[in-house]
């Protein structure tokens, strides 16, 4: 039995994740659970996007890249797109990765709305599950899609 609030909201954020995982890992038929829909198309890539919410709202990070042949000059960038790489069940955390998020232009951009493809990273953070309240799956085809700029 679920005796406290933090352990429900583990469970609720844990179940999920373990269900992207398999999905990501074994690509096997997504027919067999609840996220249908979003993992339709695993089969062509290895990543099922996710967002988070915390008690603030949509949870996001920013990494943070080295480019170490240019004078070690340092971009970042703001996501709330992630990728599940690992769950430790016992700790109740996961080990998530950022997906760049990318506008119609092929610019970086932090407006969900606007958002038309996402770029895997390997820029990881490890989260504490218990620290989130809802879990939303994302179309795969975020991560296929191709950004056409036509000329005028």
């Amino acid at each position: 039995m679920i005796d406290s609030r933090k352990e429900m909201r583990n469970l609720c954020i844990l179940e999920p994740l373990k269900i992207i995982k398999f999905h990501q890992y074994f690509k096997i038929d997504p027919s067999l659970n609840s996220f249908k829909d979003r993992c339709e198309h695993v089969k062509v890539v290895d990543t099922i996007p996710f967002i988070l919410w915390n008690d603030s709202g949509l949870f996001e990070l920013t990494g943070y890249f080295s480019d170490q042949f240019e004078d070690k000059k340092v971009d970042s960038f703001c996501t709330s797109f992630f990728r599940v790489e690992n769950i430790d069940e016992k700790q109740k955390c996961a080990t998530l990765s950022l997906l760049k998020p990318f506008d119609i232009d092929g610019c970086l951009s932090k407006e969900i709305c606007e958002i038309v493809r996402l770029e895997r990273t390997p820029i990881c953070f490890a989260v504490d599950l218990s620290c989130f309240c809802a879990i939303h799956c994302l179309n795969v085809k975020l991560l296929t899609r191709k950004i056409i700029i036509e000329p005028r």
